[in-house]
This record gives C-alpha cells, sequence and structure tokens, in this order.
C-alpha cells in the first residue's frame, strides 16, 4: 500500500479525521500516539476533515495532527 500511495501521490488526496484524534488521545502509549501521528502528518500532507457543530457539512481544513491532538488536550482540561 505504500509504494502505491508514494506511486500515485500526485493523484491521490488523504485526509485523516479528527475523530482518530480522539481515539489516539485514548492511548497511554506516547510513543506509539507520535509515531501514529507522524506517520498521519507525512501522508496527509496535514489534511484533516472536520464537522463542526451546527453544521451538515465537513470542511478539509490543513492542520498538523500533532498541534491538533495538542489543542485537543488543552480543551478538554480546560472543561474539566
Amino acid at each position: 500500500m505504500d509504494k502505491f500511495l508514494k506511486e500515485n501521490a500526485d493523484k491521490i488526496t488523504i485526509v485523516y479525521s479528527d475523530a482518530h484524534l480522539g481515539d489516539l488521545s485514548k492511548t497511554s502509549n506516547t510513543s506509539l500516539r507520535n509515531n501514529d501521528l507522524e506517520y498521519l502528518s507525512k501522508k496527509t500532507k496535514d489534511l484533516t476533515i472536520v464537522k463542526y457543530f451546527g453544521r451538515d457539512y465537513v470542511d478539509v481544513e490543513r492542520r498538523n495532527p500533532k498541534s491538533f491532538i495538542i489543542k485537543m488536550f488543552m480543551i478538554i482540561q480546560i472543561l474539566r
């Protein structure tokens, strides 16, 4: 799969879901989480799909997954 994606990188746009970051936030394995975030960043070129409250559509935005998850953690801490 990796070879196919590299060979067709100019024809395929890969995005990650902010929901995946929510799943990653539940793991206590920091090394695994960081590796996954770096992989997501590289493969998706930091493109994510997000759905904001009150909207019935998704947006595609450029957000670094590691920065995005750090902001999610900060918001969660504030809301507690």
